[in-house]
């Protein structure tokens, strides 16, 4: 009994200690956004560190046959104030398509991914319409 004991306050202090090295565990999160009848996004991400979010994957959606592409980025807002834009994923198919992108990585060296958003996009006439999600907080930074 007494081995029993020792043998899993080995363990349950290994896995402590893993768990305080590595920082805890990643936190997931879900986004979506629609520019509605026109195009939708979604995405689930999990929060790895204030230096990495990795996206485990990104939908954008046509849902109407109008000869427009659109397509979807995320915003990543810095602890200052200072955001930037991540690539842009088109999905120029037309009506009734969806295009999926996965296991794609956000970084930043200096650890300032602290906050999220996703935006889809209309590549239309003039200056494109755009609806963003609703800004998520990096729960890593």
């Amino acid at each position: 009994m007494t081995a029993l004991l020792r043998r899993s306050a080995l363990v349950l202090g290994t896995a402590a200690l893993i768990t305080s090295l590595t920082g805890g565990h990643a936190h997931a999160a879900a986004f979506s956004t629609a520019v509605p009848g026109i195009a939708s996004a979604s995405a689930q991400v999990t929060y790895t560190s204030k230096y990495e979010i990795r996206v485990d994957r990104v939908s954008v959606s046509d849902l109407k046959r109008d000869g427009h592409s659109v397509y979807a980025y995320f915003v990543v807002y810095h602890p200052l104030g200072s955001t930037k834009k991540t690539a842009y994923r088109y999905n120029r198919q037309d009506s009734g398509s969806t295009l999926t992108w996965k296991n794609l990585r956000i970084t930043d060296a200096d650890g300032h991914l602290k906050k999220l958003q996703l935006v889809v996009c209309v590549d239309d006439w003039g200056n494109d319409t755009c609806r963003g999600s609703a800004v998520q907080v990096n729960p890593r930074a």
